[in-house]
Formats: structure tokens, C-alpha cells, sequence
């Protein structure tokens, strides 16, 4: 060896091909005959979604042998949907099925109003049969795919109160120093009417996982209890946060919950299904500075 480069030897020359056959199946099988002689061999997809938001439905091939586009439809108890809205990707249509392409993507956007719904998928200009003997179709039902409510605002709190929104005026500092106070501005909504005068709490968790400033009252500076709310109303809630004069440096989040001064039992933050997912929400962070 004298140090220099190994020359490469060619060996034989491979010619790259398409696969022959379909690829595996998806994890749900299905066997759609189209007129023009492509078959939907399976399908992925989530068998629930939040409403309005987009779902990706993966389906796979075989026998495409020229361009088409997919459409994709829902349908609920009430009768057929609109055909569902494709997502671009560099402003060409998902929903494009290429000669010979054995797997396809689309992401399509779910109905607004929550519900069990039946999501169909055809080949535009193309009848369909659904299955063995059946008659012919414009398209096929891939799955029922159920519809949950969207998560309204920042956090739920027992389906009864809504934090729509905080505002941390913190005037793009790079941080703060102990015995600061931070204006926090938060907006409720009332969902139902309630029978007690629950508590607000805004907390200010440093590094170390302690509480290093709080306020806990009623909203509006102690002059609007929650038991005068009425359904849909909402509340403008500002609030002015003071760090203890030892605050230590580092990285703090602030939290904000309700409780119940009484029974000092908090009201849980719930998801889209109603199940508890915690007692507080996280509106912001900020540095302290040594």
C-alpha cells in the first residue's frame, strides 16, 4: 500500500424495475373493482378526529393503468356530503392517482358538526363496484370515522368554564427580575350557569418547582363571582402577578385553575371527550434574571 486511493471495480450492472405486484396490503383489506380496471386493494385511517381537522387516509392499489384523481366523500345519517377537501402539497392535488402507482396519500378535512360519519372514496368519471355482485356505484365506503367536538380556547375546565385566551405582557424582555409584576390579561367563557363563586388562581412555578407568586381571587379583581356568569358570556379578567423579592434565576411557566374555597377542590381540565386531563393549564413562561 502505498497511501493512495483504492480504485473501484465494476462488477455487473443491475437494471432497477418497478415492482411487479402490489405491495403488501394496508392494515384494513378491501377489494373495489373501478370501469377502468384498477382495484383499492386497503386503507388507513383513524377511526377518529376532531372536528375540522385534517385526517390522512392512506390507500393502496393495483392495476392503475392511467391517471386519475381520487375522490373522497363523507356521508352522515342525513344523506351524502360534500366531496371532502384534499390538502395541497406545493400547489399540486393530493388527491392525483398516477399510472402504476401502488400507494396513495390524501389528507382531507372532517365536518365541522361532530357526529358518526361514513367516509367513501372513488375514482372521478369512473363507476365502482363495492363488492362481489354488487351494482354499480359513483364510490365506496371505506369506514365509519366518528366526529368529536374541537377543543375550543386554551383549556376546559369541567364543561363549565372556557379559557379562551391569556395575554402575559411581558414587552419582549429577555427576562425579569425578582419582585417584578407581570400584567396577565385572561378571557373566560361561561358554558353553563353555576351555582358556587369559584376561586381564580394564577401561579408562578420557578425552576426549582416552587410557587414564587400568586394571586388567587374572584375574576375581575374580586367583583364578578363566577355564580353571575350567565351561558355564553365572556369575561375579560386582568391580573397583576408579583415575583417574591427572592425569586431564584432560571426558567418559570405560569399556571392558571379554578377552585372551590370551601373544599379547596380544583375544577379538572378536560379534553375533547370530557375526560380529565389535569387541574391547570400552562398560559406562558419567563426567564428571571440573577
Amino acid at each position: 500500500m502505498d497511501g493512495g486511493g483504492t480504485a473501484w471495480l465494476a462488477l455487473d450492472t443491475l437494471e432497477v424495475v418497478p415492482p411487479v405486484g402490489p405491495l403488501p396490503p394496508l392494515a384494513h383489506r378491501q377489494r373495489f373493482a373501478f370501469a377502468g380496471g384498477a382495484w383499492l386493494t386497503g386503507y388507513n385511517l383513524a377511526g377518529e378526529v376532531p372536528a375540522g381537522a385534517p385526517l390522512v387516509v392512506d390507500l393502496s392499489w393495483h392495476g392503475v393503468e392511467g391517471d386519475a384523481a381520487v375522490r373522497l366523500a363523507w356521508a352522515d345519517l342525513r344523506g351524502p356530503g360534500e366531496p371532502a377537501q384534499a390538502a395541497r402539497e406545493d400547489e399540486a392535488p393530493v388527491a392525483a392517482l398516477a399510472s402504476g402507482m401502488l400507494r396513495s396519500r390524501h389528507v382531507i378535512t372532517a365536518p365541522q358538526a361532530p357526529g358518526d360519519y361514513v367516509l367513501s372514496a372513488g375514482l372521478m368519471g369512473e363507476s365502482a363496484r363495492c363488492g362481489w355482485l354488487a351494482p354499480l356505484a359513483n364510490d365506496c365506503p371505506l369506514a365509519t370515522v366518528e366526529v368529536v367536538p374541537a377543543q375550543q380556547g386554551l383549556a376546559n375546565f369541567a364543561d363549565a368554564l372556557i379559557l379562551l385566551g391569556a395575554d402575559v405582557a411581558l414587552a419582549d424582555r429577555a427576562g425579569l427580575w425578582p419582585g417584578e409584576a407581570i400584567p396577565i390579561v385572561l378571557r373566560w367563557q361561561a358554558l353553563r350557569a353555576l351555582d358556587e363563586d369559584y376561586t381564580v388562581f394564577v401561579h408562578l412555578i420557578g425552576p426549582d418547582g416552587r410557587l414564587h407568586g400568586q394571586v388567587d381571587m374572584w375574576p375581575v379583581q374580586g367583583s364578578y363571582p363566577t355564580s353571575r356568569w350567565t351561558p355564553g358570556e365572556e369575561v375579560t379578567d386582568p391580573y397583576d402577578v408579583r415575583l417574591e423579592p427572592d425569586a431564584p434565576p432560571g426558567t418559570y411557566r405560569i399556571e392558571v385553575g379554578w377552585y372551590l374555597l370551601a373544599t379547596m377542590q380544583r375544577l379538572p381540565v378536560v379534553d375533547a371527550r370530557g375526560r380529565p386531563v389535569g387541574d391547570s393549564t400552562v398560559v406562558g413562561s419567563f426567564s428571571v434574571v440573577e
